[in-house]
């Protein structure tokens, strides 16, 4: 992924040799141009990790799309409303726009990069990471081993003598799975979560794609007069949807019993060149997640999504054939490392090393910039191991926990999460949106408007948020006690 690549290209800048990746998935599905990976979005803090890798920028900009854009919401009882997500809530900065795509574009944008500039860098496709030696590896003569195994294989593989390893190997990492069997003082974190994406543990996703541009026939019905008199009024209308615009379709009002019965589907933004992501998210018991058949599929969506006419017309029938093979997906609780190195041998970056729900939009993100702290921890001890990573794990492992804790309290209210919660987030962000331009100097924006900022480290961005927490609560104390003062001197 991102990480292993970033890895290899900045280990490459500082003269290491013999460097070996090792990718799960075949050639063929990794440097596909049909994607229908989730997508992900490369803000400030991404795209200037990048640059300082060495990375063509440039790509990026043809082939990612444009964050945030014009989102159109489709509902029953509305013909489309149009939300201009770049206005009002963002915060005027001069800093790049976010870019947003899939993670197999990421991928394939860095491997090609990568092997241009470093064409003796090693990658081995189809090659699944089983465990790793790191006992004894205290003494500087001590080096580690790999063991993978490849698809075509029943017999495990390993790399031997490796000085470096970097476990990049994502939230289910077999490599701090294995150190944590044989070293107790490593210890991953987990806290519990519900978010908007993640909604609870519950929430399942599937990805299906969807054409650049595509029509949306839709027919809603709204109605309209005095209690007692009230008509049905039906319109119908036919929405071309751009390439540069999000869509959002709301469910049947109907249709939801109960927590068990939310469903969301939001297809992203893309560019006119590639398909473009459409998310769907679902309690885990949703027969939108389960369908054995594409006429399943698309009598599921057409019971849930009435105002949607050309259901079938918009998805084609081989891309409901290969969703409902698919795998249904999960969204990983935030969870971090209580250290990101291993002696003098192995490092973790990326999702090995932190993970957490996509509410932040910071996964790769912050794993590029894992990379770049590692490459900064390098160049200060002159590619001494034994100083670089215990030094990385000092700088970086409070970031790690950082993220995760924002993730966990700063939880987005979307549509498919509970309406408490929704109501929750809401009040929080306006609150903490207007006391910042009344009092900058006392008040932090909100973490969302923070987060993607290169010059804030995790850190300091969970600081300020609650520090800023902790002065909206002071401030409502004082208000209320002034309230029931006000109401004694009335009495």
């Amino acid at each position: 992924g991102p990480a292993a690549l970033a890895s290899a290209a900045m280990l490459a800048r500082r003269g290491f040799a013999n460097i070996h990746l090792l990718e799960k998935m075949t050639k063929d599905e990794y440097l596909r141009a049909t994607d229908r990976s989730y997508a992900m979005g490369v803000s400030h803090r991404g795209q200037a990790a990048l640059q300082d890798l060495g990375f063509d920028l440039d790509c990026l900009e043809r082939e990612a799309a444009v964050t945030p854009s014009n989102a159109t919401i489709i509902r029953p009882d509305g013909l489309e409303v149009v939300v201009n997500m770049s206005a009002g809530g963002r915060r005027r900065s001069r800093s790049p726009p976010n870019r947003l795509l899939t993670r197999q574009t990421l991928t394939r944008l860095m491997y090609r990069d990568l092997m241009a500039r470093f064409p003796r860098i090693k990658m081995t496709f189809g090659a699944k990471v089983v465990g790793c030696n790191v006992a004894n590896l205290d003494h500087p003569s001590k080096t580690a081993t790999v063991r993978y195994q490849l698809d075509s294989e029943t017999a495990p593989r390993a790399i031997g003598d490796a000085q470096l390893i970097i476990a990049a190997d994502g939230a289910n990492s077999r490599i701090a799975a294995h150190v944590a069997e044989v070293d107790p003082s490593f210890q991953q974190h987990q806290l519990a979560s519900e978010g908007r994406f993640a909604g609870g543990l519950d929430r399942r996703y599937k990805v299906i794609a969807f054409p650049p541009a595509f029509d949306v026939d839709v027919t809603t019905t709204r109605r309209r007069g005095v209690l007692g008199r009230r008509r049905a009024e039906e319109k119908s209308a036919t929405l071309h949807i751009v390439p540069s615009g999000s869509v959002l379709i709301r469910q049947d009002p109907t249709m939801c019993r109960g927590p068990t019965d939310r469903l969301l589907l939001y297809i992203f933004q893309t560019v006119a060149k590639y398909s473009r992501v459409g998310m769907i998210i679902a309690h885990k018991d949703h027969p939108i997640l389960h369908c054995t058949s594409a006429e399943k599929f698309y009598t599921v969506l057409q019971r849930y999504f009435p105002q949607w006419r050309n259901v079938r017309q918009a998805i084609s029938r081989s891309e409901a054939e290969r969703y409902v093979k698919k795998r249904v997906g999960h969204f990983q609780p935030p969870r971090h490392l209580n250290r990101l190195h291993v002696r003098q041998r192995v490092a973790f970056v990326g999702d090995a090393a932190h993970s957490f729900p996509p509410d932040l939009g910071q996964g790769a993100n912050a794993a590029l910039e894992d990379v770049v702290v590692l490459d900064r921890c390098l160049r200060e001890t002159n590619n001494c191991l034994a100083e670089a990573l215990p030094l990385f794990s000092r700088q970086r492992a409070p970031d790690a926990h950082a993220i995760a804790h924002l993730a966990w309290r700063f939880k987005m209210g979307g549509s498919s999460t509970p309406l408490l919660q929704r109501i929750r987030w809401r009040t929080d962000f306006v609150l903490r949106l207007a006391l910042s331009r009344l009092l900058p100097f006392l008040f932090s924006p909100p973490v969302f408007l923070m987060i993607g900022e290169r010059g804030l480290s995790y850190t300091e961005v969970w600081k300020r948020a609650e520090r800023a927490g902790r002065r909206m609560r002071y401030a409502a104390v004082l208000v209320a006690a002034a309230l029931v003062k006000a109401l004694l001197l009335l009495v």
